[in-house]
């Protein structure tokens, strides 16, 4: 389970944003004023390289240890710093890795000292910025609130699409809530989208559809299953149409589904 929410992190927006972006800057900040369009582009390479396996080292660890951690009494917040400590050690082998292979044979006690505490201050210092976001979300319901909650709904009124008792959403990890935006066939796994993040399933996706029939949501394409109340907009591009999603992912409609998606009322827009 680990693994697929590592997974599910390492293929999220908000993470390849942010390498994409430190990559940039580090650019920006260590490229040479006289350095060529060919250099420039080799280090901003170098650098997204290196962001990407630094921060995906990193959020393995993390999630590792705060998952091992999540029976114990420790506050969210710790449990974050403390993991964030243990990522700061591989993570400082990698960057002295990247560091020799890219011709630093040598590394002195001050440079040595430097890259150690920026590793050891940035990397836990990250990890708690994160455990406090996740501190202050609302807590879940209580499971017997959440029962009495789901029981009264009514599939496809665009209320909550939990259904009390329903297969899939007992898959799913606590810590996503049930608030389903997409669902998405990916080899032998389905991708689940909530309002909390993403994870990954090892079914078919037939079998989900099935699971999903209770839940007011409609198959738009043979790999997307998306919930009603999650669409934001329904968009027209050239011949294809498309939704979009409360957390801005935009899925094609085959041909055969567009019925039931303009059946749902939105207007339809255009796209230039």
């Amino acid at each position: 389970m680990t693994l697929r929410k590592w997974y599910g992190v390492l293929v999220s927006a908000p993470f390849v944003t942010i390498v994409a972006v430190v990559s940039l800057l580090c650019t920006i900040y260590l490229g040479p004023e006289d350095a060529g369009a060919g250099d420039i582009l080799a280090l901003f390479a170098w650098q997204l390289a290196s962001s990407a396996l630094t921060a995906a080292a990193a959020s393995l660890v993390i999630l590792t240890g705060v998952r091992a951690m999540r029976d114990t009494a420790l506050p969210v917040v710790v449990r974050y710093l403390l993991s964030g400590l243990a990522a700061a050690l591989p993570v400082l082998g990698i960057v002295l890795i990247l560091g020799m292979l890219r011709g630093q044979d040598h590394w002195d006690a001050a440079s040595l000292t430097a890259v150690t505490l920026n590793v050891v201050v940035t990397v836990p210092s990250i990890s708690l910025i994160i455990g406090v976001f996740i501190a202050r979300r609302p807590p879940e319901p209580a499971p017997e609130a959440m029962a009495a909650t789901l029981d009264q709904t009514t599939p496809g009124t665009g209320g909550s699409p939990a259904i009390s008792g329903n297969a899939f959403l007992k898959r799913l990890p606590p810590d996503l809530g049930r608030d389903i935006i997409r669902v998405s066939a990916l080899d032998h796994y389905v991708e689940v989208q909530t309002r909390a993040g993403t994870t990954l399933l090892l079914m078919r996706f037939a079998d989900a559809l099935e699971e999903l029939e209770d839940i007011g949501g409609l198959r738009i394409h043979r790999s997307h299953w998306v919930a009603r109340q999650a669409i934001r907009r329904v968009l027209r591009q050239d011949r294809a149409l498309l939704v979009e999603m409360v957390d801005g992912a935009r899925l094609p409609v085959s041909r055969s589904q567009q019925g039931g998606v303009r059946a749902i009322g939105l207007e339809v827009e255009r796209l230039p």
